[in-house]
């Protein structure tokens, strides 16, 4: 995925290594914040992004986030109805991006706004300690510019009048239906 944005360290090891005339250095002292600790230490993080594996079309302005334990795939009863739920706002499975938090190691808030460009994300059954606040079903909360709705499990909801509506109600905000 192309990322446009830069890190301070990167900016620092491209400074470092096409600007050597000491005119133009700075001294920092070692162990700075924007700068590396050692000069010759190299930066062996990992970045965020590749923590996290996004499925669907990534680029999409609707990200559903989906807590099924271990399970790689949202179960096909689920799906179904999902399928209807976007189909209600206009969307398809296709035009969406989606996450099963729990079978992502690398899942955090950070991570998520870091290679997603959702402006919508719906998070279904995800458990509080999972959400950026706390984030009462069928409530939108915005984060960092982007709206969330927290619904609960859509088994759970596929079969409970009142768990429907609180979704629909929520959709609705969210999609300015």
């Amino acid at each position: 995925m192309n990322n446009n944005l830069v890190s301070a360290e990167d900016k620092w090891l491209f400074y470092k290594a096409f600007i050597n005339e000491h005119l133009y250095l700075v001294n920092e002292p070692e162990g700075s914040p924007a700068y590396p600790a050692a000069k010759n230490e190299e930066i062996t993080e990992e970045p965020i992004h590749e923590l996290l594996s996004l499925t669907g079309n990534k680029r999409a302005e609707t990200l559903l986030l989906f807590n099924y334990g271990k399970a790689a795939t949202i179960p096909e009863n689920d799906k179904i109805f999902v399928n209807q739920v976007l189909k209600a706002v206009n969307l398809n499975f296709d035009e969406v991006a989606w996450l099963n938090v729990a079978h992502d190691p690398g899942f955090s808030w950070e991570a998520l706004l870091e290679v997603c460009r959702a402006k919508n994300i719906i998070a279904f059954g995800l458990e509080e300690f999972m959400l950026p606040a706390k984030i009462a079903e069928g409530e939108i909360h915005i984060y960092n510019s982007r709206k969330i709705l927290c619904a609960g499990q859509l088994s759970e909801i596929s079969m409970n009048k009142s768990q429907k509506k609180l979704l629909w109600d929520g959709l609705k905000q969210l999609y300015g239906i």
